[in-house]
């Protein structure tokens, strides 16, 4: 039973996680085309 719950909340961390990673990249990239065209 605990071992399922620490699997769920282990997914939901990792999936938030991954959120953050893929929005901080298309920030980055955002940054940099307004540097290259700015």
């Amino acid at each position: 039973m605990m071992r399922t719950h620490d699997l769920v909340t282990h997914d939901v961390v990792s999936d938030g996680f991954l959120a953050l990673t893929a929005a901080g990249f298309v920030v980055l990239c955002s940054s940099l085309l307004a540097i290259a065209f700015s």
